[in-house]
């Protein structure tokens, strides 16, 4: 877990040994270069080292916590550098610009040869940055496709179950100035909660059930 209260350079090292002086005193001036080098290397220029985690935005605190995840990883050299990076939802506080950067991060990887196991909800993502997508759905393998030759549509099905227009049709007592199309389900206690309500016709939109980038949204 990362220390708020420390500066960044040391979370990028946390767990690594810091260049020390006599095997005593911690070299401050070079871990913070050390620091420089490592986010370098991600194209993360914007960050001082020297700052508390606690003083960064939740996009940098991510951008910092990748960074550890490249320590002592040579970019360079194929035997000195992991074969596979894990990343779970690694955009769920990043800005675009933040997000965007990461992108170009997970590009150098898959450049050099390794593999990223990339975990997302978002749509955009997936067809942005993978080759191959996997969907479960209620916790077993629903399928995997080749990002190339699959739709947007086809991956909604694999989600739910059922195609894209299925989850939206038409409710009844339809009339000229719109209809209505709702979905509910029940939380663990039992109790109905509303997840989906669209209306059709003239500024009227769809609302979705859900924490901001997790799902809830609002489209017109």
């Amino acid at each position: 877990m990362p220390s708020h209260s420390s500066s960044a350079a040391e979370n990028i090292f946390l767990g690594h040994d810091y260049p020390t002086a006599l095997g005593v005193k911690v070299r401050w001036r070079r871990l913070y270069d050390m620091a420089r080098e490592t986010l370098g290397r991600l194209g993360i220029t914007h960050i001082d080292p020297r700052t508390t985690m606690a003083h960064l935005s939740p996009g940098d605190q991510m951008l910092v916590n990748i960074a550890h995840a490249f320590v002592g990883d040579d970019f360079t050299r194929a035997g000195e550098r992991a074969l596979i990076y894990v990343m779970d939802e690694p955009t769920a506080a990043l800005t675009g610009a933040e997000s965007a950067q990461l992108f170009d991060v997970i590009g150098r990887l898959r450049a050099r040869g390794s593999a990223v196991l990339y975990v997302s909800h978002r749509m955009d993502e997936i067809f942005q940055i993978a080759d191959r997508v996997t969907v479960l759905r209620d916790g077993q393998l629903a399928g995997t496709r080749d990002r190339a030759s699959v739709t947007p549509a086809e991956i909604i099905l694999l989600m739910t179950g059922r195609e894209p227009t299925q989850l939206f049709s038409a409710a009844h007592g339809a009339d000229r100035r719109g209809s209505r199309a709702r979905r509910a389900g029940r939380d663990h206690r039992g109790r109905e909660r509303h997840l989906v309500h669209c209306e059709s016709g003239r500024n009227r939109g769809c609302d979705r059930a859900g924490g901001v980038g997790h799902g809830g949204a609002a489209a017109r």
